[in-house]
């Protein structure tokens, strides 16, 4: 088992605070994980520099929408694409 160490923090849209850690996941202030596991690193910065475009409940969503995002050969080209993709995956 490896130690995650926290490497930034960001809010949602409702003001809730987002810490990112190194291993790929993200909790909340009080430490409770965002439901859908890590983000692979080839998503996690694109996700974490539109946090603010969320609120908490929408997260799961956009964290397994990236994942799949992650799986796919093509990435999108720019972060618009990537968001876009997110936006239309929202319940």
């Amino acid at each position: 088992m490896t130690n995650a160490t926290q490497i930034a923090t960001r809010h949602t849209a409702d003001r809730i605070r987002i810490l990112v850690w190194s291993d790929g996941s993200l909790t909340n202030g009080l430490g409770f994980s965002v439901r859908g596991g890590k983000l692979p690193a080839s998503v996690l910065w694109r996700v974490v520099g539109d946090l603010a475009l969320f609120d908490w409940t929408e997260l799961p969503s956009v964290i397994r929408t990236a994942k799949k995002v992650a799986r796919r050969k093509a990435q999108p080209a720019t972060a618009a694409d990537f968001r876009a993709e997110l936006v239309q995956a929202l319940p």
